[in-house]
This record gives structure tokens, C-alpha cells and sequence, in this order.
């Protein structure tokens, strides 16, 4: 994802590095797509690692009075733009809590007025101390981005994995209200399935990088 126009000099300098470099890793296939045709046969697709043992979850039982959910990440205004999700949230009648672990942003601000304390606004806190508080949702709620640009964040989906929470993944273009409302019930069959979760643990990408210079 472009945030900056770049200055034409630029890919001088990239080819030159793009050159020199015997392999050219990307955390995912969506990266692929911003290098030169000429060095697509560099490219090599590892993940992002996370260390998966150590982290402290809630070793209760989920019993939240209402439903109660979470996101954990930035927001974008038209790439990771929450405001249809919480348009409809608007309009739900029924008892929740969503939980939103992200910088002050402009595009979610004024839903706290219209929403009260149906939603909650918490801010980053350190990474471990999020899993155990996402471990603690009924569900955690991913927001896809648009088809433009990538359409996964490995880190958000590690520490979703690590909470072992229900995830709700949601297109903001074609926003499925049905899924919505099977989740507030507590029906989680239209869960997010990450495939191969096991890629992302430090173990396994190390040992690909290892294989590079063998």
C-alpha cells in the first residue's frame, strides 16, 4: 500500500538493491505486485513470525453478560475503514460491547456518541497484554481490505490465532449484516478459517530463511 507519492529517482535506487540482492523476501503474495517484473524470480513469500508459546490467555470460561467483541489494529479512511460496520451497529437494538484497541481515529470518534458504552475505545496497549484481552472475546472482528491494495495482515492474524478466538472477517464494500447477526447470536459457523496458522510461528519462518543460505 502506496501512503506517498514516490520521487522518480526512487527506482534507481531500488533496482540497484533489487540487483544486488540474491533473494527478495515479502510477508505475503499481495506484496509482489509493487517489485519490477525483472525480479519477480528473486521473490520468495515468507510470513511474518510470532513466537506462540509464551503467551499468558484466559484460562476461563467465556462468560460475558452480552456479546461482547473486539478489533485490534489502525484505521484507514477507504483501505481498513470500519464505518459500515459500525453504521449497522447503529441500528442494532439488542446489548454488546465493542471493544476497539487502536489509536484515536477520526473515522471511529464519532460513533461513541451514538453508540455510548456499547462501544469502548481502549487505544494500543503491549502486544502480549492484547492477546490475553482478546482471548477474553466472545468474538474478534477482522476488517478485509480493499481489493487494491493487501488483502491480509499476517500480525493481526497471528495474535487472532494465539487468542484462539471466533474471528468475523468482514468486506466493508459488501457487508454481510446476516454474518453480523449470527455472531451477536452467538453463532459462529461463518468464522474466519485462516489456513496453515502454523506458518506464522518463529519456528517455521526461521527455518525457511535458513534454507536460503544452505
Amino acid at each position: 500500500m502506496d501512503s506517498f507519492r514516490k520521487f522518480f529517482y526512487f527506482k534507481y535506487v531500488e533496482k540497484w538493491f533489487c540487483r544486488k540482492a540474491d533473494f527478495i523476501s515479502v510477508p505475503a503474495d499481495d506484496y509482489i505486485k509493487y517489485y519490477y517484473p525483472e525480479f519477480l524470480n528473486k521473490i520468495i513469500v515468507i510470513p511474518q513470525g510470532f513466537k506462540y508459546s509464551d503467551s499468558n490467555l484466559y484460562k476461563g470460561k467465556i462468560e460475558n453478560q452480552i456479546p461482547t467483541f473486539a478489533f485490534a489494529g489502525r484505521f484507514v479512511p477507504g483501505v481498513r475503514d470500519p464505518r459500515q460496520f459500525l453504521n449497522y451497529l447503529v441500528t442494532v437494538e439488542s446489548d454488546f460491547r465493542f471493544v476497539v484497541f487502536a489509536p484515536y481515529s477520526e473515522l471511529i470518534a464519532p460513533y461513541k456518541s451514538k453508540l455510548g458504552c456499547k462501544l469502548e475505545l481502549r487505544g494500543f496497549i503491549p502486544r502480549e497484554e492484547l492477546i490475553y484481552e482478546l482471548s477474553k472475546m466472545d468474538f474478534l472482528v477482522n476488517i478485509e481490505f480493499e481489493a487494491s491494495v493487501r488483502s491480509n495482515s499476517p500480525s493481526k492474524f497471528a495474535d487472532y490465532i494465539i487468542a484462539k478466538r471466533p474471528v468475523l472477517s468482514m468486506n466493508m464494500a459488501d457487508l454481510d449484516t446476516n454474518k453480523i447477526n449470527e455472531f451477536l447470536s452467538g453463532n459462529y459457523s461463518n468464522r474466519l478459517i485462516i489456513q496453515n496458522p502454523d506458518r506464522f510461528r518463529i519456528e517455521n519462518v526461521v527455518k525457511q530463511f535458513i534454507k536460503l543460505v544452505e
